[in-house]
């Protein structure tokens, strides 16, 4: 907080809500496939648990379950602040200060399956070859996100 009770630093989320759509998808896809090929006699479900079927959709929510475990411990995320962006990735971060960045590029996202009306930022970085490739419908809170990099993108362009 500075002196006029303003937001310095804006931190944005990876987004994981993906996971928990696709874990209830598959157990109310698992449910419904063992009772139908489960049977009724006597006034008992008998469910049949050893299906092939069965055992691979518990499968995929095995590691569904594992990726949304992984991805929360790590719990990427990004920091803008007033001079300054930082990556964070678990406890290892990197700090660039906008007179480091030494370009930003907003491109249309590529891949068909976000339909955002927000594109991909290309920020190219000093100690990579390669461009960093973020996508705002990753991050919670998207919009803020991206009119902090079309702001930092401005800066960058100024000096």
């Amino acid at each position: 907080m500075d002196v006029n009770n303003q937001r310095v630093e804006k931190i944005y989320f990876q987004r994981l809500d993906f996971y928990y759509q696709t874990l209830a998808i598959y157990s109310i896809v698992i449910v419904v496939y063992s009772i139908l090929r489960g049977s009724i006699e006597g006034g008992t479900l008998t469910v049949r648990l050893l299906d092939p079927i069965t055992i691979l959709l518990a499968l995929f929510i095995i590691g569904t379950s594992i990726a949304l475990l992984y991805d929360s411990i790590r719990r990427r995320s990004i920091i803008v602040g007033k001079d300054y962006i930082i990556f964070r990735l678990g406890k290892k971060e990197k700090k660039y200060n906008f007179n480091e960045i030494e370009r930003i590029a907003v491109v249309p996202d590529k891949t068909f399956r976000f339909r955002s009306s927000y594109s991909t930022a290309m920020i190219k970085l000093p100690e990579r070859r390669r461009m960093l490739r973020l996508r705002f419908t990753s991050y919670e809170n998207e919009k803020d996100l991206y009119e902090d990099v079309i702001r930092i993108k401005k800066i960058i362009e100024e000096k």
